[in-house]
């Protein structure tokens, strides 16, 4: 899994009115279909992002990146929610 901070950029607003601010995603790095269409996407679109390989990662770079406290708290809320979506969903699973 693949965690990815969405970066969009003032062209992707201009194409999208959706993308307006940052957000996470998750990509599934053992599909290789999935991995490029969701790439080929942010491309298309114009976005920046960044790849994490763990929450553990993209936690830190959070913490290290420098950023308004608003815009941490924010994005690190996000995240958490998709940390407890992943581990809701590995347990329905296991």
């Amino acid at each position: 899994m693949q965690i990815i901070l969405v970066q969009p950029t003032d062209k992707s607003y201009r194409l999208n009115k959706a993308l307006n601010s940052d957000f996470w995603e998750l990509v599934n790095d053992s599909d290789e279909y999935d991995s490029y269409t969701t790439f080929k996407r942010l491309d298309a679109f114009f976005c920046d992002y960044d790849i994490f390989r763990s929450f553990a990662e993209a936690e830190k770079f959070l913490d290290d990146i420098d950023m308004g406290d608003t815009y941490k708290k924010r994005m690190r809320k996000e995240l958490n929610k998709i940390k407890d979506d992943v581990r809701i969903f590995n347990w329905a699973v296991a």
